[in-house]
Parts: C-alpha cells; sequence; structure tokens
C-alpha cells in the first residue's frame, strides 16, 4: 500500500470502517475481482469505488486536497 500522501490517492472508507486510497481499492477490484474486501479484516463491501465515502478526516492529517 501507499502512503496517502502520494498524488491522487484518496483515502475512502469501506462498510468495515477500515480506510485504503481509493487507487489501492481500485487495484484489489482489478485482481481480485468484486466485491472488495478489506485487506485488514477481510469483510466484504460490493459497491463501487466511485460510491465509497472520503475520509476527509484522514485527508486533513495527511494534508490532502480532496476535491468533493
Amino acid at each position: 500500500l501507499e502512503p496517502y500522501s502520494t498524488p491522487g490517492r484518496v483515502p475512502v472508507v469501506l462498510q468495515c470502517g477500515h480506510s485504503f486510497c481509493s487507487s489501492c481499492v481500485q487495484q484489489l477490484i482489478f485482481t481480485r475481482g468484486s466485491p472488495i474486501r478489506c485487506p485488514a479484516c477481510r469483510q466484504p463491501d460490493t459497491r463501487h469505488v466511485s460510491d465509497l465515502p472520503r475520509n476527509y478526516g484522514l485527508a486533513d492529517a495527511a494534508r490532502l486536497d480532496v476535491v468533493a
């Protein structure tokens, strides 16, 4: 996994509450298929990456500019 401070990596929240960058989640879907399975707890999430909520708190902590 890449750090959130890398350009283009927006932190998103899975149903289980764990946060990962959107491009990492997209890569999980590409390599493992759908549904998304959380890398931390393996809980499935059937939403599309574009439907995952952004984690603005984590983005603020990492000092990222996240467009709504």
